[in-house]
């Protein structure tokens, strides 16, 4: 407690309170800590997931945007960004986060799945009790993206991508071309 700009004294005893559900608390060392540690990486993530895990998104976001300023090529930080804005369901920001990620990550399966299931949450925050042509499509765009991930090896959203394969009606399919109008 005496040393709390030392950063790694800082993140341990932030784990201690965290742990004993004090977020707030922890959030206050590590913020203090990075008041005199302005670049270490390790206290922007800590406070990010910090601030996540407390339901503050949008401080979440600003933190971890911070961090993404010092480590540009990190696209699990741009993952982390994108899923706090998804959890606010600020779509595009995240899509626009994901899409940095998978450009950063050249598409590996990890930032593939993490596209599948931004559409997957957009198309189950946004859709009505009936699917509708757009839901169906966005369905079917989530779903490939979980196929392109699967094929590289992650399954971490199979649930999401077997409850599309198994649920009558949500993707778009072959006789949905010829029901397309002008509407």
């Amino acid at each position: 407690e005496n040393n709390v700009e030392n950063a790694s004294y800082a993140t341990e005893y932030a784990d201690k309170l965290i742990d004993n559900g004090d977020i707030d608390e922890a959030i206050s060392v590590l913020e203090n800590a990075l008041s005199y540690n302005k670049s270490n990486s390790m206290l922007y993530m800590k406070i990010g997931k910090a601030y996540s895990e407390n339901s503050d998104f949008r401080d979440a976001v600003d933190v971890l945007e911070s961090l993404f300023e010092l480590d540009r090529n990190n696209y699990r930080i741009a993952m982390l960004i994108s899923e706090n804005n998804m959890e606010m369901d600020e779509f595009e920001d995240a899509y626009e986060w994901a899409q940095k990620a998978l450009k950063i990550s050249k598409s590996n399966a990890e930032s593939l799945s993490h596209m599948g299931n931004l559409y997957y949450r957009a198309m189950q925050t946004c859709r009505g009790d009936n699917f509708s042509r757009s839901d169906k499509i966005i369905a079917s765009i989530a779903y490939n993206y979980f196929l392109k991930a699967e094929k590289k090896g992650n399954s971490k959203h199979f649930k999401q991508k077997n409850w599309l394969e198994s649920t009558d009606g949500v993707l778009f399919t072959y006789q949905d071309w010829f029901m397309v109008g002008e509407d």
